[in-house]
Formats: structure tokens, C-alpha cells, sequence
């Protein structure tokens, strides 16, 4: 028997990599005033206890992202009953040290392997020297695409005496007030926290003379947002395109389209399906995004037509906007 200290949230969380978890007994812990990560570990427990894994959900109450409860011989509990003990990222620190492993099992030295976050942007930035972000624009509120909002902290800091705008339908603003109200209801006076103000879209945006305008596809059963910007357009997270909506992407030299993968998923778009878009809008330069492990990048790239192209981490594109 195996347990896992989960930390509640497993990027493109698809069927492959759920059944690899199969085999252990999850155990997701979280405290009761971390905001920034309670409803997003909720959302995947009903996940994993949906798709049938052993899989036991603990809100600490009246602790914050740190949980105390685990100090010294109270992480016993957790570990004394179990023959093999997988930890991960948010449950190696015990007590505000990293050496439990070595101190409590006894491992001399620790078997240890680090496995890289494939979704760092603090990373990233400094890879691309990001030194400056202007605003910020939410396509829906799903885990991957908001919980990197405390990264926004130090960059936001430039915008002083004014936030950094951000902006989001009304109901995905809405949720994103509630989600981080340790942001926007705070009254903190002694700095720390990000520097931003929630902006409703309820039309086109104009931001530094340019318009960005919403579009709008279907996630699953989810309407969200995609946006065209001057000759661009970026739509990510797609299980289909309505007709109005494709009607308001032609005439565009660069076009971003989810194509996850080969074989079809219940809320997101296949190479085939983006194909078939792109084949009907017609831009002078596709680029596929959020693309998985099962598109293997020369490969697929050399399946695809003139035009059409896999993005990319670290791509840099000019266009009119």
C-alpha cells in the first residue's frame, strides 16, 4: 500500500495520467484559510473520486497554506501505517524543514528525485526577461489559467499608486473576487500583495490603442472567452467554435487553436477539428497550443500543411495589431 500527499492539483489532469494514480491512496490536504488553493483542490478531489481512485479530501480548519498540524510527531499519522510513502512538492516541508524524510524514516541519505513544474512562470519571465506586464486578460476560471495570480505580485508593483488591470467576464470576475479575497478584500497596509483591480469585459477592450475583442467558444459545456487583437487571434481551451464566432475570425494573419491531441476529448479541440477551422477561417499563419505528450513536436509538425505549426515555449511572433 502507498499514499500520497497530494497537492490537489495535476496540470492537464487527462484519463492517461489520472490512471497512473490509480494504484495509490490519495490523500489531499489543505487548510481552511488558504484560499488561493481550497477550491481548486475540491474541484480536483471530485475528479479523482469521480473517475473512481481511493482518494481522501482533509480541510484543516483554521489553518493557512502552511499546515501546522503536520509538525513534528503529528506527521506520524499520515506515514507510520503505510510501507511505501510518495511525497510531492506540497507535503515535503514538515514543520518548515525539508529533512523529515531523512530524520524520521531513517533514510541515509534520501532517495530523492525532483521532477520539474512544466508550469512555472516566475521560470519562464526570467528566461524571457519579463520585466513589465500591462494587463492581463482571463479566458475562464479554470485552475491552470488563474492560480498563477500571486505571480503577478512583483510585476505589479510597477503600476503603483495604480493596479495592475485585469480583466474577465462578469461571472469569471465575479468568482475571481471570490476565490482570492485575501486580494481584493484585504486590508493590508503593509504591502505584499499584488498591486491589481478587476476589470468586468462586457464588450471590446481598447488597451494602449489597440482593441481586443472577445470571442466567444465552447469549453466542454462552457461558454468562455477567446480574443482578436489587430490581425491576431488567440483561442485556447476549445471543444468548438460557434458559427458567429468563426465568422469573426476570418481575415487574420495569425490564429491560435487548442488542439490537444489525436483522439478526441470532451472539452477539448483535436488536430483534426482545429484543422477543419482553420481550413474554414483561413489565416495566413495557424499555431496549435495546448498541446499534450501524445503530439510528439517534429513528427506531428511534419503531418500538418503549409502554414499550419505547433507553438511553443519561448515563441515570438510580429503582427499588426
Amino acid at each position: 500500500m502507498s499514499v500520497t500527499g497530494f497537492p490537489g492539483y495535476l496540470p492537464q489532469a487527462n484519463e492517461e495520467r489520472t490512471q497512473k494514480l490509480r494504484n495509490l491512496c490519495l490523500y489531499l490536504h489543505v487548510g481552511e484559510l488558504d484560499t488561493g488553493w481550497l477550491a481548486g483542490m475540491q474541484l480536483m478531489y471530485y475528479q479523482f473520486r469521480d473517475a473512481g481512485l481511493k482518494v481522501h479530501f482533509t480541510v484543516e480548519k483554521g489553518q493557512h497554506h502552511r499546515l501546522e498540524t503536520f509538525e513534528n510527531e503529528g506527521a506520524a499519522r499520515l506515514f507510520d501505517q503505510f510501507d511505501t510513502v510518495v511525497l510531492t512538492s506540497a507535503t515535503l516541508a514538515v514543520g518548515g524543514r525539508f529533512d523529515y524524510l531523512k530524520q524520521r524514516l531513517g533514510i541515509q541519505p534520501a532517495n530523492e528525485k525532483v521532477l520539474p513544474q512544466e508550469f512555472d512562470f516566475r521560470e519562464q519571465a526570467l528566461r524571457e526577461k519579463i520585466t513589465a506586464v500591462d494587463a492581463v486578460l482571463y479566458t475562464h476560471t479554470h485552475a491552470d489559467h488563474i492560480l498563477g495570480i500571486d505571480d503577478l505580485r512583483p510585476l505589479s508593483f510597477a503600476h503603483k499608486p495604480g493596479r495592475l488591470p485585469l480583466y474577465a467576464d462578469p461571472g469569471a470576475a465575479e468568482f475571481l473576487r471570490n476565490m482570492f479575497r485575501y486580494i481584493f478584500d484585504a486590508d493590508y497596509k503593509f504591502g505584499g500583495l499584488p498591486q491589481v483591480e478587476m476589470k468586468a469585459i462586457e464588450g471590446p477592450v481598447e488597451l494602449f490603442g489597440a482593441r481586443f475583442e472577445p470571442v466567444t467558444v465552447i469549453h466542454g459545456e462552457t461558454p468562455i472567452l477567446g480574443f482578436r487583437f489587430g490581425s491576431a487571434a488567440y483561442l485556447t481551451d476549445h471543444s468548438d467554435v460557434p458559427a458567429e464566432s468563426l465568422d469573426r475570425l476570418r481575415g487574420l494573419d495569425i490564429l491560435f487553436l487548442d488542439a490537444l491531441r489525436y483522439k478526441p476529448h470532451p472539452t477539448h479541440s483535436t488536430v483534426e477539428q482545429s484543422l477543419k477551422i482553420v481550413d474554414e477561417v483561413k489565416p495566413k499563419r495557424a499555431f496549435f497550443t495546448h498541446i499534450c505528450h501524445d503530439l510528439p513536436h517534429a513528427a506531428t509538425e511534419a503531418t500538418l500543411p503549409p502554414g499550419v505549426r505547433l507553438a511553443y515555449d519561448g515563441m515570438k511572433l510580429e503582427f499588426e495589431i
